[in-house]
């Protein structure tokens, strides 16, 4: 191990650490990987210990030239654990909400949420609210309704909320708790084949030309949702942000036992499934009675997380609503899981109310600790199985 003087433009990320020790998340927090720079690992030091010329930081062996300037104006991300641009750091989150079903299928932009949100919407069919906050997609969707339970895991990442129009008791909820939110209802650019730009929503052309797509076909941009997201309070209210810490490097709790099989069951449907790949060590997703591979469209690939959780809450059909719509208590307290590096662990969680933030532990009582990459958090009254 050897010390190396940190330039001036490593103080940003001293400061962003003493902002979180503040706050009391782990200081391994601020362990990270320098991109393409042959550092293996950088742990700050004691910032008490200052040298003439800045701060002294720690790293580990490594692969390569060190860089003193390659994690310049860089901090972990509070939502992923991976290393991104302090203004991004700092910049509010979007909580989209996106569709599930099949004719939904495949989404568009979901591989780049940090934190992916599976709850069920109605009847036997789920939505996703995605918490995306470093990224930058051409195109997110398709864009769907909202329900009133969505809004409080909008509000745990303080969170600008995303959706196309919304049940009554979602309408009601956002006029009633205040919360920022962009209604691609009142903002529809109409079917578009160029200019997405010119909106901050669109139709696409293909979905609308069949009609039982057309209530999968609105969809929106990264570049449009930042651009209409200005007249929104832009940076985040740290203290609302959810509590995650992350390991150092692919690791798991010590009380955990293996699990790299998952089935979760929402509904009577076909359960979803998680495979872990040792190799990559993420968990890629399955879906429908055949287990088809759930892609991202824009890139072709498998959607696949570094972490998935089950939260396990109440679940009711809503009286007399012919829609089918549910109650999912979200505030509360409960008990999960937490699958990761291909182990499964007991936890719990509680929230207080709207604002207040989710907290998880393990069952000891220890704050929960993810593996650094993107998260799959699974809402049901439905215990899961795996092996």
């Amino acid at each position: 191990m050897r010390y190396i003087a940190a330039s001036a433009a490593l103080l940003l990320l001293i400061a962003v650490a003493v902002t979180y020790s503040v706050l009391g998340l782990d200081k391994h927090f601020f362990a990270q990987h320098c991109p393409n720079q042959g550092v293996e690992e950088v742990i700050f030091a004691d910032p008490d210990k200052p040298i003439d010329n800045g701060y002294y930081y720690e790293v580990t062996e490594t692969a390569g030239p060190v860089c003193e300037e390659c994690c310049a104006g860089l901090v972990r991300s509070a939502l992923s654990g991976l290393f991104i641009e302090a203004e991004v750091s700092t910049r509010r989150p979007f909580a989209i909400v996106i569709g599930n079903s099949g004719p939904s299928l495949p989404q568009s932009g979901l591989s780049q949420a940090e934190i992916i949100y599976e709850v069920i919407a109605e009847g036997t069919t789920t939505r996703i609210i995605g918490i995306f906050q470093d990224f930058d997609s051409s195109k997110i969707g398709s864009i769907r309704s909202a329900r009133d339970y969505f809004i409080d895991i909008a509000l745990d990442y303080d969170s600008i909320f995303v959706h196309f129009g919304g049940s009554p008791q979602a309408f009601e909820a956002i006029s009633r708790i205040n919360i920022a939110a962009i209604n691609g209802l009142q903002l529809d650019g109409g079917v578009r084949t160029a200019n997405f730009n010119q909106v901050v929503f669109w139709r696409d052309a293909t979905r609308w030309r069949t009609p039982a797509l057309r209530e999968h076909s609105a969809y929106t941009s990264a570049e449009n949702l930042l651009r209409h997201a200005t007249r929104f309070r832009s940076e985040i209210n740290i203290p609302n942000m959810a509590p995650f810490i992350f390991y150092e490097e692919p690791s798991n709790h010590q009380d955990a036992m293996p699990a790299t099989n998952i089935s979760v069951q929402f509904s009577t449907a076909s359960p979803v499934v998680f495979r872990y790949n040792d190799e990559t060590s993420r968990y890629y997703r399955f879906y429908g009675a055949n287990q088809n591979m759930q892609i991202d469209e824009e890139t072709g690939e498998q959607l696949a997380v570094e972490n998935v959780i089950v939260q396990l809450t109440r679940v009711a059909a809503i009286p007399g609503d012919t829609a089918g719509r549910r109650n999912v208590a979200v505030i509360g307290s409960g008990r999960g899981y937490l699958f990761t590096n291909g182990t499964v662990i007991p936890l719990l969680w509680s929230k207080a109310d709207h604002r207040a933030p989710t907290v998880w532990t393990f069952e000891c009582g220890e704050p929960l600790a993810l593996n650094v990459g993107s998260t799959w958090i699974n809402i049901t009254d439905r215990t899961p199985t795996f092996e």
